[in-house]
């Protein structure tokens, strides 16, 4: 459960997501779905409840906590920082592939030379879906992952979900 002033964004609301599926939350603006994963994924506390990832709490489990990763609306990217240095950096202090990551923008048409704060709406939504398909977490939440893109771009996006994912994953 978890409320804002007395607005209830989630009540009650229990579910299981298990790697080997992808899953997709559908719901009208301001049913709680961003709710639901920042809480999941620990951005957002949640008032009442429990969430457990393999019987572990993701908020004070530091094994459970790097078994998930989450792309959203908020930006926690240095201002005027250029795509290609933070795919460095992601792949310097993650588990992930500079040159896979490269690959995907070259699909997607992103320019890893320009900001990512400088990039229409879509191509900021391309980074982050770049960076969270790239993720060696087996739990990937996607909020609004394809926000702003055009036809193209969405058909790509499930395209490549799809051969990315496997049994050891869990796309939400």
């Amino acid at each position: 459960t978890k409320s804002y002033s007395n607005i209830k964004a989630l009540d009650s609301v229990s579910t299981k997501f298990e790697t080997g599926h992808i899953y997709g939350l559908l719901g009208r603006n301001g049913a709680g779905k961003s709710t639901m994963i920042k809480t999941l994924t620990g951005k957002i506390f949640a008032d009442e409840g429990t969430i457990a990832l393999d019987g572990k709490d993701p908020i004070t489990d530091e094994g459970a906590k790097r078994n998930i990763y989450s792309v959203g609306e908020e930006n926690y990217f240095v201002s005027g920082e250029k795509i290609k240095k933070i795919f460095k950096e992601y792949a310097y202090y993650t588990n992930r592939c500079f040159d896979e990551m490269c690959m995907l923008a070259d699909k997607f048409e992103l320019n890893i030379n320009k900001s990512w704060e400088k990039q229409s709406t879509g191509y900021r939504t391309i980074f982050k879906d770049i960076l969270a398909l790239t993720a060696s977490e087996s739990f990937i939440f996607f909020d609004e992952p394809i926000l702003g893109l055009d036809a193209t771009h969405r058909d790509l996006f499930y395209q490549l979900m799809l051969e990315k994912f496997n049994l050891d994953k869990c796309f939400v």
